[in-house]
């Protein structure tokens, strides 16, 4: 059982409720707006919580956090986390200098904070990541990931949590889910939308794609199937007019393709 929440006594309290039903315990601190330091000792805390739970006979995994990124102060801009969920989701290209900075930061302080976890706590520890976090596995015995699906991922949903497999640890879906939709929702494209009319978008290569290579770009009616002719690094601009796609893999909003390459796109709404 996965208990969550903010206050590690609450956590504690059920923490005993659960391992005296005979169930293994998922001891999840979901702590808001703490900064990388305060996110420290709070990690301590628990940690010895739930060696204390272990010491009793639990059978006991330590979860240092849950998509701090968001949840934590400091990652990403913002007051809280709607203001970081919101510049997340930003189509401004601004965003991507941030996210390029993201994964060496929130890895600088999951390894800081597991290392301090690991003297107070014996168990196995691991990390409820978000699909949009590069967690670097290591410092961790379990890798973890709130793995929701819906029509945007249903292709590929099996093939990218398969590949969470090639850290050679276990891998779990700390949240999962999916959207109440009918099903055809989720077989056929979802419904033109005449008030949303596409204005322009940025395509980001992260790394150099070879001429003539291919994608597809569903849905959104910026640009169509198409080839790159002369493919570059960098940021380029796409047009109601633009036909050169790139990848060999769906490209959707604010998403990432398994082959470096990133879209975002704008709309005018009216």
């Amino acid at each position: 059982m996965r208990i969550s929440g903010g206050d590690p006594a609450r956590l504690t309290v059920a923490g005993e409720h659960a391992a005296a039903a005979g169930l293994q315990v998922w001891f999840a601190p979901f702590p808001c707006d703490l900064t990388a330091a305060e996110l420290v000792p709070y990690f301590a805390d628990c940690a010895e919580r739930a060696q204390d739970l272990r010491d009793g006979g639990a059978d006991v995994v330590l979860v240092t956090g849950c998509e701090l990124s968001l949840f934590a102060a400091g990652f990403i801009p913002g007051q809280d986390a709607y203001a970081r969920i919101a510049t997340l989701a930003s189509p401004d290209p601004r965003t991507w200098a941030v996210l390029k900075q993201l994964p060496r930061r929130l890895n600088a302080s999951l390894a800081e904070a597991t290392a301090t976890a690991r003297e107070h706590f014996a168990g196995r520890i691991t990390y409820a990541s978000g699909p949009w976090e590069q967690v670097d596995w290591d410092p961790f015995d379990l890798v973890a990931v709130d793995a929701y699906r819906d029509a945007r991922n249903a292709t590929s949903y099996r093939h990218k949590l398969r590949r969470h497999f090639v850290h050679g640890k276990p891998v779990v879906a700390t949240e999962f889910g999916c959207l109440l939709v009918h099903l055809r929702q989720l077989r056929a494209p979802p419904p033109s939308r005449p008030s949303l009319r596409p204005r322009h978008g940025w395509l980001r290569c992260r790394q150099d794609p070879g001429a003539g290579t291919r994608a597809h770009l569903p849905g959104h009616g910026l640009g169509a199937q198409g080839v790159l002719p002369r493919p570059r690094r960098g940021l380029r601009r796409l047009t109601a007019r633009t036909r050169t796609l790139t990848g060999e893999a769906e490209l959707t909003t604010g998403g990432h393709s398994d082959d470096g390459y990133e879209l975002v796109l704008s709309y005018d709404i009216g």
